[in-house]
């Protein structure tokens, strides 16, 4: 019995050190996977953030109305160009639906349900649209050429519609 004994304590003590070495081998690589999927993240933190950075600086640097909206009709992005023309704050206007835009600026309601009837047609074709409208900022009457262009990832889980409005050649 005593050498049975001797003999179970002798392959439990190898079958411990063998699941004490497979651990730590575990152990490492999970350490190194970690840490390389750390780098990765912040590695795609520094691309999101330089693709931002593009982003604002192209949108804000252009001599064109540019608003960015989710599917849900939340303005995300409106340029500085568009503030100016329009008379609006971004603050005021971003996170928010055409229709809290226009009980902030009522004089933008034509403009804004022309726009609602156009993205909900892009939303429907994925194809993007093209319409001519004439705002009247103060005195003035300015005649705008707008794109409307449905975006979404290629899976369709990401979905926003970019509007682009210059002022049209008379």
């Amino acid at each position: 019995d005593k050498e049975d004994n001797r003999y179970y304590q002798s392959q439990y003590r190898t079958k411990l050190r063998e699941i004490e070495s497979s651990f730590e081998g575990l152990k490492k690589a999970t350490t190194g996977l970690i840490k390389q999927a750390n780098d990765v993240t912040d590695q795609l933190k520094r691309n999101v953030e330089l693709y931002e950075r593009r982003l604002d600086a192209i949108v804000n640097n252009v001599n064109d109305m540019i608003i960015i909206k989710t599917i849900n009709h939340q303005w995300t992005v409106v340029n500085q160009f568009a503030c100016n023309l329009l008379q609006i704050d971004r603050d005021q206007c971003i996170g928010k639906s055409n229709d809290e835009v226009v009980e902030k600026y009522p004089q933008l309601k034509t403009l804004l349900n022309a726009l609602d009837r156009t993205e909900q047609e892009s939303w429907i074709s994925r194809q993007p649209k093209q319409i001519f409208f004439e705002l009247t900022i103060g005195n003035d009457p300015i005649n705008f050429e707008i794109i409307v262009k449905p975006i979404e990832t290629a899976d369709q889980k990401a979905h926003e519609i970019i509007v682009i409005g210059r002022i049209a050649k008379q």
